[in-house]
């Protein structure tokens, strides 16, 4: 809540077009749910929630996490984004480039190998209850032109 707050106390004063608000979820515990419920309501906005997958020791949550924080999302009927990366295999590769010396741009691309994100991608939809799967399913996809 108190994240929620500042970003709106930076925001408001200078803002003259309206905008959203997303929150990133880096921990789970019975307070965070909460704060969850909290924040959906209409009063606060907020109706989608990111989880990182990836950049451990900062915002990285663990599958258990994650696979709480998507059932939380499914109950409250909010949207759940991911940053889908492999974040224990990222942190293996920056140790092994780090030690052959690579320290430029180059280490981001070689520290994230395609076969990796692809898998991560695909393995979050396997993650969704079949809850979710019913909702999506259900979607009219149909763009107006």
């Amino acid at each position: 809540m108190a994240a929620y707050k500042q970003w709106r106390e930076w925001a408001d004063p200078k803002v003259c077009c309206d905008y959203g608000l997303s929150m990133a979820i880096t921990s789970w515990n019975k307070e965070i749910e909460r704060q969850m419920e909290e924040v959906v309501k209409p009063e606060y906005g907020i109706n989608s929630f990111k989880f990182f997958l990836a950049y451990s020791g900062l915002f990285m949550v663990r599958d258990e996490e994650f696979f709480q924080g998507m059932l939380a999302c499914s109950r409250l009927g909010a949207l759940a984004r991911v940053h889908a990366e492999n974040g224990s295999v990222i942190e293996e590769k920056c140790k092994m480039l780090l030690s052959q010396g690579v320290t430029g741009p180059e280490g981001h691309t070689q520290s994230r190998p395609e076969e990796v994100c692809v898998f991560m991608n695909i393995r979050q939809w396997l993650t969704l209850d079949h809850h979710t799967l019913q909702v999506w399913r259900g979607l009219d996809w149909s763009l107006p032109i």
